[in-house]
């Protein structure tokens, strides 16, 4: 069973999902929020940030689920993300440079 708020959405959204492909084990990857950059989540992104993240915790979905955090990408991905000055990542690094 999957506890906490908004964790028992996500599970059944991956199982909605490869039922309707016919796909029952069909591989995730979740990119957990990380919209606050360094910046701790607090109230509603805290929610989803944990409710994401306890998918990894789903002994069903062990080996084909992953929810990965994207807060610790560092400033080239949020910059990059974002569309900084061009939205390349060429003009991030050249940026992160000067």
């Amino acid at each position: 069973m999957v506890h906490g708020p908004g964790a028992q959405f996500e599970n059944r959204g991956i199982k909605d999902v490869r039922q309707d492909l016919n796909a029952l084990r069909l591989p995730f990857v979740i990119g957990v929020m990380g919209q606050n950059g360094s910046k701790p989540a607090t109230g509603a992104m805290l929610t989803i940030e944990q409710a994401q993240l306890a998918m990894n915790d789903v002994p069903e979905f062990a080996g084909n689920v992953k929810a990965i955090r994207t807060d610790v990408l560092g400033p080239y991905y949020f910059a990059f993300s974002a569309g900084a000055g061009g939205g390349s990542l060429q003009d991030c690094h050249a940026r992160k440079r000067h």
